[in-house]
């Protein structure tokens, strides 16, 4: 599935990048580029593009822009999966008993698991893989 990759900041700026994703079947809205975590400038970038949507929230150490605090960053990972996107980008190290809550709640949100290593390739990368 070819995904564009939409990193804002701004509304103005996003539908500028939507409107450019000429072909894409999906859209990636990093969240963690965004200069707010406002649900209703998020649901227009929904209602714009119309199709395939990922949202993810990235934290610092794995490459994304998310400072806040561990408790805050659930917090609004579960006011984002109130949106309902299609796909959910997931880190690895989230909490299983908050992605229980969340595939409960939300049992059409399919949900990507995704595993960052900036240093090198792990020794163990099969059991890193099987984990997912």
């Amino acid at each position: 599935m070819l995904t564009a990759v939409i990193t804002g900041p701004d509304l103005f700026s996003a539908k500028r990048q939507i409107k450019n994703a000429i072909g894409a079947e999906a859209i990636e809205l990093r969240l963690d580029f965004l200069d707010s975590i406002d649900l209703e400038k998020i649901t227009k970038l929904q209602k714009y593009w119309g199709k395939t949507i990922i949202f993810s929230l990235r934290k610092k150490e794995n490459g994304g822009k998310y400072l806040q605090p561990e408790k805050k960053r659930y917090f609004d990972l579960a006011r984002l999966f109130s949106l309902k996107p299609n796909f959910f980008d997931l880190e690895n190290d989230t909490s299983l008993e908050f992605i229980e809550k969340m595939k409960n709640l939300y049992p059409d949100v399919k949900i990507i698991f995704s595993y960052h290593n900036f240093l090198n390739t792990p020794p163990n990368l099969n059991e890193v893989y099987e984990n997912l």
